[in-house]
């Protein structure tokens, strides 16, 4: 998986035609727009469409819809299909989000027909998945995203995964300064979760970010998170300075972000690495995401070494019983701790990454 940072916004059911308009010249003569590493969109409704993918052609951002029919055609009463989307210059479709789940009853299986459609028009599905307050009180929140990941791309092509994104979008944090802290510490686990599910049902990765309260206060931690694939934001960036400025705010962050590789591992090696790291399941279960160990790494198995590497683990991890296992160095490593660490030292093999019933990124 080939990893860009995604940054960018949804109006929902905001701004006219002219403001509309006018927000999208804004952002097209924006300085340095060009020049920056990120692929950045926006997703005005459906009445701005075509002027505001219009006024951004040729700009490098991205416009997209925010929501669609499965049907390309038919007596479906104020609805739109993805042809007509299509027709008017966007590339992204939004699917999924929690308030068509909520208020619009739109389901798990709807949300497949839905990224289906897309895909055969050509376009891009962003499928948003979170849960609620409730399914967190029930510690169901991994439980319920791998759900929605997994019946969202089920019978999708692997061939189209290269244009699939995921957004996870806790529903309790969703509004301006709403939990916002509480949802970053859970925004490694539930990403790794999810890239966990595309592995497991398609054998390959795709980009996951993150939204739920994002603003300038957070955006530079959160693309800091080597979990976090880009940040979908709300209110923060209506205005083109609120979006511009989070762009410029956390551009050093991404340039300074390594490229990543998620390979999953041998179903084979599975029991045996599962057994190890589990006797370490509560060692750092009150650290889940900040603990940046210096000094730490993986080694791949004897005679490998994985540098700079990145590991995802709620288990909990300590140098000690990682070393011994491995028998090799251990030093370099971002450390995100998510849940059962599974390391393959069998088909590891330097340069290349190492692997994990949950992921494992390796930075070359």
């Amino acid at each position: 998986m080939e990893r860009k940072f995604w940054l960018g916004t949804g109006w929902k059911m905001n701004k006219t035609r002219a403001e509309a308009r006018a927000y999208a010249e804004a952002l097209r003569a924006a300085p340095g727009l060009n020049e920056l590493p990120l692929r950045l969109f926006v997703l005005p409704p459906f009445t701005a469409l075509a002027e505001v993918a219009a006024a951004l052609a040729g700009s490098g951002v991205m416009v997209g819809a925010q929501n669609c029919h499965w049907a390309s055609a038919g007596a479906w009463t104020g609805e739109i299909s993805a042809p007509q989307i299509a027709e008017c210059g966007a590339a992204l479709v939004e699917l999924g989000h929690s308030e068509r789940r909520a208020h619009f009853g739109e389901t798990d299986v709807a949300i497949n027909a839905k990224v289906k459609a897309v895909l055969a028009a050509g376009l891009r599905p962003l499928v948003c998945v979170g849960e609620t307050a409730e399914e967190r009180a029930l510690d169901a929140a991994t439980v319920t995203v791998a759900r929605q990941a997994r019946m969202a791309l089920a019978g999708v092509a692997a061939a189209d995964l290269d244009r699939v994104l995921l957004a996870y979008e806790p529903v309790w944090a969703i509004g301006e300064g709403r939990r916002a802290g509480l949802a970053r510490l859970c925004a490694d686990a539930i990403h790794g979760a999810l890239q966990n599910a595309v592995l497991d049902l398609h054998g390959r990765a795709v980009p996951v970010l993150y939204g739920g309260s994002v603003n300038a206060a957070n955006a530079e931690a959160l693309a800091g998170r080597a979990a976090i694939d880009g940040l979908f934001v709300g209110r923060a960036a209506w205005t083109v300075e609120g979006l511009i400025g989070l762009a410029r705010a956390i551009t050093p962050i991404v340039e300074a972000r390594p490229h990543a590789q998620i390979v999953p591992i041998a179903a084979e090696h599975r029991a045996r690495w599962q057994e190890l790291f589990q006797g370490y399941a509560t060692f750092y279960k009150r650290e889940l995401t900040d603990a940046h160990a210096g000094g730490l790494g993986l080694a791949q198995g004897p005679g490998h070494e994985l540098e700079g590497g990145s590991l995802w683990s709620t288990a909990g991890l300590s140098a000690s019983p990682i070393s011994a296992a491995c028998r090799g160095p251990l030093r370099g490593a971002d450390i995100s701790f998510l849940d059962d660490l599974f390391v393959d030292p069998g088909t590891a093999r330097a340069p290349e990454a190492s692997a994990g019933n949950f992921p494992i990124r390796r930075w070359p």
